[in-house]
């Protein structure tokens, strides 16, 4: 019996050895897998477990190299917050990065490839693509415009917010214009409005973010009192000064505009009643004669006596001139007056109508004269009817109102004339007139 007991003994004491043994091993490889989740950023995943297919489910955005200086920095902000979310190692950054390139950008990288080989492209470091990037991607000339547009950057009225956002992002782009800190702080004061920039600037700030913070502050108070403006934003109405009729005094110009319109259509002067004795004209009072020389008896000029009398030139007798004299044919009276007349007259006159009409599709000033017994348009309307004009066979002599004869040779045919609804062919005689595009006399009905 005895040598049997020291047999368990020494089988218990194997067992217990083998179980020490045992659990120190576990105890060691637990150590060994947290101290690898420690080291990768407490309890991460493992650098080894960021696969591609764990990357593109974090949604990286893509990039077409087409986006601009502003689209790549914004490109390069979403990255690398996907290499934060998806825990990607510095070693596969270039790799998973350069996978969502499209289109330029991914004809720019396989040329990267091709020049440099595929294991020197993948080994580059982020850093270094992203310079690379800078470079294709946003070139010189395209720098100068952005600092071209730095430069004259300002705040619009109350636009705190977009002017804030414009700056961080210009000043990622060319960095070399708000460096130092001084000079950041000292621009974005400069592109303050003048309402709250002076305030700022005497506030003296020591970060970039106390100056934001103040501008924010102070925009948005002015933007309540309305010295500012922004988009959504009413003005308040001022109390100060009692409301006007602005309505009405705007509206009132357009009514006077369609009076205006209404009386230029036409106008008729009424006919004076058989009845009603015409108002009489008063001729223009004479001015006294006071020259040196006597009144002669048979012309009632003054002259000397040894110098002949003044004849008229188209009776030959004394005391009248052409213009006065009582022996014209009569109806060459009759249309000489319409050239005389002018739009007070017409309105007094019985015998003529005026007013706007289409001739050949371009509105005219038109005189209606029922004693006139042929058309005329005037030398400069004559251009609009954009007709030739044909020669006569006779030619015939007409005077003109400052008294002079003018001689017409030559007439334009097939003018059309528009009234309600109606064509009318005219022949019009061009020749200098004083207050109408076209005077029609009877020859047209």
């Amino acid at each position: 019996m005895p040598p049997r007991r020291a047999t368990v003994t020494n089988n218990n004491t194997d067992i217990a050895a083998i179980l020490a043994q045992f659990v120190t091993q576990l105890t060691q490889v637990n150590g060994a897998t947290n101290g690898n989740h420690g080291a990768n950023g407490g309890g991460g995943a493992n650098p080894s477990q960021c696969t591609f297919k764990h990357f593109n489910s974090c949604n990286p955005l893509k990039f077409y190299g087409t986006e601009g200086a502003t689209g790549l920095l914004q490109w390069f902000e979403s990255i690398e917050s996907t290499f934060l979310n998806s825990d990607c190692p510095d070693d596969l950054r270039v790799r998973h990065a350069t996978s969502v390139f499209q289109k330029r950008a991914l004809t720019w990288w396989n040329g990267e490839r091709r020049t440099r080989g595929m294991e020197a492209t993948i080994s580059l470091p982020w850093d270094e693509v992203k310079r690379l990037m800078t470079e294709e991607f946003c070139p010189w000339n395209k720098v100068r415009k952005l600092e071209a547009e730095f430069w004259d950057l300002a705040q619009d009225s109350g636009e705190s917010l977009a002017y804030t956002t414009q700056f961080h992002e210009l000043s990622l782009l060319v960095p070399h214009m708000v460096t130092p800190l001084s000079r950041c702080i000292e621009k974005y004061i400069g592109g303050l409005p003048r309402q709250i920039q002076d305030t700022v600037l005497g506030r003296n700030p020591v970060t970039l973010e106390d100056a934001i913070r103040l501008s924010d502050t102070l925009t948005d108070n002015h933007v309540k009192a309305g010295t500012l403006t922004r988009k959504g934003t009413k003005k308040a109405p001022d109390t100060t000064t009692p409301p006007t009729h602005v309505k009405e005094a705007e509206t009132e110009p357009h009514h006077n505009n369609k009076k205006r319109e209404a009386r230029n259509l036409a106008m008729v002067t009424p006919a004076i009643p058989v009845n009603q004795v015409a108002p009489m004209v008063q001729a223009p009072v004479k001015k006294p004669y006071v020259g040196i020389y006597p009144l002669c008896a048979t012309c009632n000029y003054h002259h000397l006596q040894h110098i002949p009398c003044r004849l008229c030139t188209h009776c030959v007798e004394p005391k009248h001139l052409q213009a006065k004299s009582t022996h014209q044919p009569e109806p060459t009276n009759k249309w000489r007056r319409a050239f005389n007349i002018n739009a007070n007259e017409a309105q007094a006159n019985n015998d003529v109508v005026n007013g706007t009409f289409l001739v050949n599709s371009q509105y005219a000033s038109i005189l209606f004269d029922t004693g006139a017994d042929k058309s005329f348009v005037s030398l400069n309307f004559e251009p609009l009817l954009a007709k030739t004009r044909s020669k006569l066979e006779k030619t015939f002599t007409v005077e003109v109102a400052n008294g002079d004869s003018l001689t017409i040779d030559s007439v334009i045919h097939d003018c059309s004339l528009e009234l309600n609804d109606h064509t009318f062919p005219i022949n019009s005689v061009p020749m200098p007139l004083r207050s109408f595009d076209i005077i029609i006399g009877m020859d047209w009905l």
